[in-house]
């Protein structure tokens, strides 16, 4: 195997297990698990020696299921959902693949064969990633339905990113052939793929964060508006109690009024002063009636604060 179809191997490893990470994430959350970075080193390590070996293509298969599998253990999800994602991220990898061999045969009417070798190989595992990489990369999006409200003009300049780089892909595959006798020069245009296909994960990483940013901005608006529902509701509640605490102080001057009052056999005085007290109350008694309790009450607050 040569030096381009390492480098190749390499980064295709690489962001295989970027991608695998970035669409266990879109159902899941990480687990807390010290050494997680480790981990997926470790597994990206063996993912590359399985593909630089090519022991054959069952023994390949199986490290990447085993690399896939226990790479979602590392999401706090239930197994069966695990082991469907497992099936679902390495099936999306499959039709990638497909739709970028049968693309470059038709292009470059080459053979099936003809593509697993050379070049061929590198720019069909570059632009399989790539294809791989952009539908997960929507699927993730998709769910940042406000963010996508407010950045919709910065998508639609972005959304041109990832067409523009699968065309030029296609577009340096062809110069690679021309320059068959520059061997130096190859290598730098293959670099120059893989520095495309970074640029489109780097730019799709910042508008992740900035989503991020908008979806947490979007919460502490809506947690601000709770606490100050709150603090209302605590303020109206503190009123109430002060409200009954002048109550009682005035019920129980009233009792001494008329006990005063009946101790003296003033019963007439001590009518008089009961049926003032009492209109007064039946002034002041919420009229309100909705069949609810406590809307009732609401109803009757904001009635005296309107007055």
């Amino acid at each position: 195997m040569n030096i381009e179809n390492v480098i190749a191997v390499v980064f295709n490893g690489i962001i295989s297990i970027y991608i695998n990470c970035l669409f266990f994430e879109i159902f899941s959350p990480k687990k807390e698990i010290r050494g997680r970075r480790i981990i997926i080193v470790l597994l990206t390590v063996v993912f590359i020696l399985s593909l630089l070996l090519q022991i054959s293509k069952a023994v390949n298969f199986i490290t990447l299921l085993a690399v896939v599998l226990v790479l979602s253990c590392l999401y706090n999800t239930k197994w069966y959902i695990r082991a469907f994602l497992t099936f679902a991220i390495i099936l999306l990898s499959s039709f990638a693949e497909l739709i970028v061999a049968i693309l470059i045969s038709e292009i470059f009417n080459v053979s099936l064969e003809t593509l697993k070798t050379g070049y061929y190989f590198i720019i069909g595992s570059l632009a399989s990633k790539l294809i791989s990489f952009i539908i997960t990369a929507i699927i993730r999006f998709g769910k940042y339905s406000l963010p996508l409200r407010k950045l919709w003009g910065l998508w639609l300049y972005v959304s041109m990113l990832p067409l523009a780089s699968v065309i030029m892909l296609f577009v340096i595959s062809e110069y690679i052939f021309i320059i068959e006798d520059r061997p130096l020069m190859q290598l730098i245009t293959m670099i120059g793929m893989f520095l495309l296909i970074g640029i489109n994960i780097l730019v799709f990483y910042v508008i992740n964060k900035i989503c991020d940013y908008y979806t947490v901005r979007q919460d502490l608006i809506v947690a601000n508006e709770l606490i100050e529902g709150q603090r209302k509701s605590y303020r109206s509640l503190f009123d109430s109690q002060t409200e009954i605490k002048k109550v009682r102080h005035d019920l129980k001057n009233v009792l001494i009024g008329v006990m005063h009052e009946l101790e003296t056999n003033n019963i007439d005085s001590a009518k008089e002063y009961l049926r003032t007290c009492y209109g007064s109350l039946e002034n002041n008694t919420n009229t309100i009636v909705s069949g609810n309790s406590i809307v009732d009450t609401l109803l009757f607050a904001k009635k005296q604060i309107a007055k």
